[in-house]
């Protein structure tokens, strides 16, 4: 179960093997417990989730909201046994703020009902909790931010594909001109990415970079340079997504390329939304869907108008929400193209 340890860092290990004595010996019986897991990548949340579940005795919060705290101490499952751990993750939760001002504001309710809670969340989050939620970051038993190093060499999916092409491009690759070379790495950096290998991904993007700026093909760089801040964005290393993905944006209006330009003004959106700075994502996201609208990219504005649904939910606008995704909703139908989607 505890096979993910070989992905983290010495210090990180460290800290992991500290915890697990304080999981192992500890009596939580008659004291309130607090234990923050802040994670750089979903998969290593997973794991982690899969640990704790595998060592203590739970109740999991799922699709918290507003009145957390009321919701923990009557839940018919914790009140029968109040030893048993509460389970919550918001790592995928981008509207976590209410949720971190509550612990802030009523953490006085954890020692007087002797709560004991493990609390996941993603990178920016922990960061949010230590800053902006000080009093009750301070007031817990554990709390640290894990990295996830298994991308350059450990997948958990069948990589036979994947191994596949490599094994392949290794034995051409002396034969391609600058246009096949780059066309193969690319190949191999966004099956890389289908399986999450986003350090894979890199290295292969970044050397058809390399050829792209050599045979000056302003076309290609603009594309790999998006597909780097694509890589960035799962690594959750958001400055660095924005700064490629920039990049990327601005060879695409000195070579015309609108409708890549507005994609990438999609991507930059994202990139604000996972930051929780909803302004800014909304404007990028307005932008993009202008475009689309100009070219007549009907599928594209459906996603767009899916986007900025989302983010008026996450902004707490649910008139807009709805209208939104209605609209959305309407296109694909429309389109009959899509129905995952739909």
């Amino acid at each position: 179960m505890t096979k993910f340890k070989e992905f983290l860092d010495p210090k990180d290990l460290m800290s992991f093997n500290r915890l697990e004595k304080y999981i192992s010996f500890q009596d939580f019986q008659d004291f309130q417990e607090i234990i923050l897991i802040g994670s750089d990548t979903k998969k290593l949340n997973i794991n982690f989730k899969k640990y704790f579940m595998s060592k203590v005795d739970y109740v999991e919060f799922k699709h918290i909201k507003d009145n957390l705290f009321h919701k923990m101490i009557t839940n018919e499952e914790y009140v029968k046994n109040r030893n048993k751990y509460i389970i919550i993750d918001l790592f995928d939760i981008k509207d976590y703020k209410d949720i971190r001002d509550e612990f802030q504001f009523k953490r006085d309710n954890i020692p007087d009902k002797k709560l004991k809670i493990i609390l996941f969340l993603n990178k920016n989050q922990y960061e949010s909790f230590k800053i902006k939620a000080y009093d009750f970051f301070s007031f817990n038993n554990f709390a640290y931010l894990f990295t996830d190093n298994s991308y350059s060499h450990v997948s958990t999916y069948d990589t036979s594909k994947l191994k596949k092409i490599i094994k392949e491009y290794k034995k051409v690759k002396n034969t391609l001109n600058e246009r096949s070379h780059i066309s193969y790495l690319d190949k191999i950096a966004m099956l890389a990415y289908e399986y999450s290998q986003f350090n894979v991904s890199l290295d292969y993007l970044q050397q058809s970079l390399k050829i792209a700026r050599k045979i000056k093909n302003k076309f290609f760089q603009a594309n790999i340079l998006g597909n780097i801040g694509l890589m960035y964005q799962g690594l959750s290393q958001y400055e660095k997504a924005l700064k490629y993905y920039e990049d990327s944006l601005k060879i695409k209006k000195e070579i015309n390329d609108i409708k890549g330009e507005a994609y990438t003004l999609g991507n930059i959106g994202t990139v604000y939304q996972d930051l929780s700075q909803y302004e800014k994502a909304l404007k990028y996201y307005e932008d993009s869907l202008k475009i689309k609208k100009e070219i007549n990219d009907i599928k594209g504005e459906a996603y767009t108008l899916g986007n900025i649904g989302k983010l008026h939910k996450a902004m707490k606008n649910e008139e807009l929400a709805l209208r939104y995704e209605k609209s959305s909703l309407e296109i694909l139908k429309a389109l009959g193209l899509d129905k995952k989607n739909i």
